[in-house]
């Protein structure tokens, strides 16, 4: 189960790519400083959401600082704080 007060950021994208180029990346306001300044998304809610919608996946990977679900043929990440 995620904690999303351990969430620095999430990513939301199609399966292929997790840069930036299939999806978006999303950053919790407590880590809104580790955005980068081409991209800075910040929003507390679709960090829960997104870490909501990967608790609940059937499956779920956890790989060192992230967890990881696919769920319709699109990519959730969660990305721990450092």
């Amino acid at each position: 189960m995620i904690n999303v007060s351990t969430i620095q950021s999430v990513y939301s994208g199609r399966p292929g790519c997790c840069c930036g180029c299939r999806g978006k990346h999303t950053y919790a306001t407590a880590f809104a400083d580790k955005a980068p300044d081409y991209d800075r998304r910040v929003s507390d809610r679709t960090v829960k959401l997104i870490c909501n919608k990967i608790n609940a996946a059937p499956k779920v990977q956890e790989n060192g600082n992230h967890f990881f679900a696919e769920i319709n043929d699109r990519w959730y990440i969660a990305y721990k704080a450092d």
